[in-house]
């Protein structure tokens, strides 16, 4: 499985309604902030299923190869359960 950051410049209902349905397996990192998980595509087949036609608001999908740092235990304990 891959990782990816969804990251939007402000809170949109559409877009969080777009992450729910499609990976539902989601985590909500902040305001307008997700991480997903996903077998196989890349950050531009992401984009592609949330709605990379304006119809969910702005984002940006990144591909996420590594991460490190300091933050809650549930975003630790989902990456090590959606990572690989």
């Amino acid at each position: 499985m891959a990782i990816f950051a969804v990251i939007a410049p402000q809170d949109d209902g559409r877009l969080a309604l777009a992450v729910q349905n499609k990976f539902p397996r989601h985590y909500k990192f902040g305001p307008g902030q997700y991480m997903v998980n996903a077998v196989g595509p890349t950050s531009h087949a992401i984009a592609q299923e949330l709605g990379a036609s304006g119809e969910v608001g702005l984002f940006v999908v990144f591909s996420i190869a590594g991460y490190w740092g300091y933050y809650d235990k549930s975003l630790w304990e989902w990456l090590t359960i959606n990572s690989g």
